[in-house]
């Protein structure tokens, strides 16, 4: 009789302990999912930030070495085209993604770089850069918010001589 008792405990101290572990596994992959998609989340403004400045650096460097102003332009445009429409921005959530570029000159007595006009007379005297800026919006993956983001980068200007071009 002892040894019929004993079966029965047993076999209800199997199914408490079953029923348990499936409420803690609920509570666990709840747990889990929350983590994974906030990693999803934080490496996803990483990855549009990475991208923003990819692009940015990128077309500063290919607008320096052009010739003339046109083909700065022209190369600007190229790379902000290939850039935004990639999978790094898609997965980045960029959207509205755009490169600007802007000319300053630096005098050699002057302190900092100042826009200059479109059509200007180039001075040997002064240094020329490009500054590109990227801006758009960033909308994270599983985020509920937007973020607005821009990135400059320069490059000194190789060929002076085809800025009024």
């Amino acid at each position: 009789m002892l040894k019929g008792h004993t079966d029965r405990l047993t076999k209800r101290r199997k199914r408490k302990g079953r029923g348990s572990s499936s409420v803690e596994f609920a509570i666990v992959l709840v747990i889990i999912l929350t983590i994974v998609s906030f990693v999803l989340s934080i490496f996803s403004v990483g990855t549009a930030i990475a991208t923003f400045a990819l692009a940015s650096q990128h077309a500063a460097r290919e607008a320096a070495s052009a010739a003339t102003r046109t083909r700065a332009q022209d190369k600007v445009n190229q790379i902000s085209s290939t850039i935004f429409s990639s999978g790094l921005a898609r997965f980045g959530g960029i959207s509205n993604g755009n490169l600007t570029l802007f000319v300053e000159g630096n005098n050699l007595g002057a302190t900092g770089f100042q826009t200059v006009p479109t059509n200007i007379v180039v001075d040997l005297r002064t240094t020329y850069r490009y500054r590109v800026r990227a801006t758009g919006i960033i909308s994270p993956m599983l985020w509920p918010q937007t973020i607005n983001y821009s990135y400059d980068a320069t490059g000194i200007i190789e060929h002076p001589e085809g800025l009024s071009i």
